[in-house]
C-alpha cells in the first residue's frame, strides 16, 4: 500500500481499506480487512505514479449499508455492504 485510508475498524484485524497500490502503477483498490488478510473488493485503473509524486485526496462515505469511496473528489466507488460483522454496521 503506498497511501490509503483504514475505516470502520473494530479492532486492528478487521474493518476496510481504501488505498493506492503499490504493486502497479495507477491502481486504486478498495478492500475488507478480515482476520489481518486484505480481499479485494473492487479496483480501477487510476492515474498515478510512485515515481512522480503528485497528492490526491482520498475521502469516503459511510451511510446506512453502502460505502461510497470518493478520489480527488470524484466517486470512484459505490458499493452495497451485507452485514456480517459490528464493523459493517457502525463507522
Amino acid at each position: 500500500m503506498v497511501c490509503g485510508l483504514l475505516f470502520r475498524c473494530p479492532d486492528s484485524n478487521n474493518g476496510y481499506a481504501l488505498y493506492l497500490d503499490e504493486v502497479w502503477d495507477g491502481n486504486l483498490v478498495l478492500a475488507k480487512l478480515a482476520d489481518g488478510k486484505l480481499q479485494r473488493l473492487k479496483s480501477m485503473f487510476f492515474p498515478y505514479s510512485m515515481h512522480n509524486p503528485i497528492p490526491h485526496r482520498l475521502s469516503v462515505e459511510c451511510q446506512d449499508s453502502t460505502l461510497k469511496c470518493y478520489c480527488d473528489e470524484v466517486l470512484v466507488f459505490d458499493v452495497p455492504l451485507t452485514i456480517h460483522s459490528p464493523a459493517d454496521r457502525w463507522g
